[in-house]
């Protein structure tokens, strides 16, 4: 056999790569197409799969060897697992970009929320001493209305007083004329 390679299974890179150099060299007989479906079919699958994703630059020789010894199945589903991939990176820098601005805005709501909360208390503890301040006002109110009426109550006895004092007034006066 020309193309016969020395391992059994596929485990390391170079063994994806050894396989797939043996496949392209020369033409193979069937026997030797079998042994390296043997190779191929010994080997871990995923393991196969996390090789061809790493093996940058050497996916077209990988994919036409697979072509050339296996069958196309097997093409389809190395080029899915790759595609997968790639999507799957892709699909997870795009979380992780996005997870950053969700975070960034929660944290701005965050900060806005606790902004906006801070301008209620001070409105209302300052809505607290306006009430305070007009319950105070109230009380002034209600005491220099009392104290008003009183000073009416005083201004009217008073009058009331001078009416009196100036009735007896003109009586004595009356009198006296009177008497003289």
């Amino acid at each position: 056999m020309k193309n016969s390679i020395a391992i059994k299974k596929i485990e390391t890179r170079e063994d994806l790569m050894l396989w797939a150099n043996a496949i392209n060299n020369n033409p193979m007989s069937i026997s030797e197409k079998c042994d390296f479906q043997d190779i191929w079919g010994h080997s871990d699958r995923k393991t196969i799969d996390r090789l061809f994703i790493e093996a940058n630059g050497s996916r077209s020789l990988i994919i036409c060897s697979v072509h050339n010894v296996m069958a196309y199945d097997e093409v389809e589903h190395l080029l899915k697992t790759w595609a997968t991939d790639k999507a799957n990176k892709i699909i997870n820098a795009e979380l992780e970009t996005l997870t950053a601005d969700h975070i960034k805005k929660y944290n701005e709501v965050v900060r806005q929320e606790n902004t906006l909360k801070e301008g209620k208390r001070a409105i209302y503890r300052k809505i607290a001493s306006l009430n305070d301040r007009q319950a105070r006002m109230d009380r002034q109110k209600t005491e220099l209305l009392k104290r008003l009426e009183e000073c009416r109550q005083e201004t009217r006895s008073a009058k009331q007083e001078i009416k009196e004092y100036r009735e007896k007034a003109a009586k004595y006066d009356a009198i006296k004329q009177a008497l003289t």
